[in-house]
């Protein structure tokens, strides 16, 4: 399945809720948990990637990198970032059935959204 990076961060929090929080079969706990490990993979990934552009474009202030709106590299960080998050990456095609989420009432509606390329009808 392809998917963009920037959904695939969208949807890093909704999937680790549902697995630590719903009462889920055990095939499709195994299976959110595979998700999981390859969100959090391409996640690791883009933070890495995320970091070294702000240490090309930033400055160090303290123990944090800083990138002003009125510097420089402010609007070449921005397009290369925006590139990253639109960047397609291939991961499996994983689906979570809506029958098992439709009764867990612990689950936040925007989850239901962030997750819309996870769920089958």
């Amino acid at each position: 399945m392809k998917i963009t990076i920037k959904t695939l961060i969208e949807s890093k929090e909704a999937l680790s809720f549902i697995f630590n929080n719903c009462a889920l079969p055990g095939a499709i706990s195994y299976d959110i948990m595979l998700l999981i490990d390859e969100v959090n993979n391409h996640y690791d990934k883009h933070d890495s990637v995320k970091k070294s552009l702000m240490e090309k474009y930033g400055k160090k202030k303290g123990d944090k990198i800083v990138i002003e709106p009125s510097s420089k590299g402010y609007n070449n960080f921005i397009k290369e970032y925006e590139e990253l998050l639109d960047k397609t990456i291939e991961i499996k095609d994983v689906k979570i059935p809506l029958a098992v989420l439709k009764n867990q009432e612990k689950i936040k509606p925007q989850y239901f959204s962030s997750l819309a390329w996870a769920i089958k009808k």
